[in-house]
């Protein structure tokens, strides 16, 4: 079954999202259509962001954290979490950082599903 075809892809990465919240992870995501100048296609980031009071705990954490969301996003078939390709993630920072112009839109987790449903 493509992804597409799953009606509740949504839904069940709302769940995902959840659990990581509820673990008390940071969890960072990010998403790029990279098609110029190389069309790349889609690229998604996942990650964990840690704090601490110092570098090495802050990266303790991040590391711990990012256990969790690999846990969480081995359910998904597509995932296939790999080391972020460098070229790929300076296009992304630069564009976000000089270039773009985007609107962001947020998928609060605090928030049950059908509490979220226009009413």
């Amino acid at each position: 079954m493509a992804d597409r075809d799953d009606y509740n892809l949504l839904g069940k990465m709302w769940g995902a999202m959840r659990g990581v919240y509820n673990a008390g992870v940071n969890f960072v995501a990010a998403n790029a259509g990279i098609f110029k100048p190389d069309h790349i296609g889609l690229v998604q980031y996942f990650g964990a962001a840690g704090e601490g009071p110092d570098e090495h705990s802050a990266a303790e954490k991040a590391l711990r954290g990012m256990a969790t969301v690999e846990g969480v996003m081995a359910n998904f078939h597509q995932s296939k979490l790999i080391s972020p390709n460098e070229d790929w993630l300076r296009w992304y920072l630069e564009f976000i950082s000089s270039r773009g112009r985007f609107i962001a839109a947020i998928l609060d987790t605090r928030i049950h599903a059908r509490d979220a449903a226009p009413g």
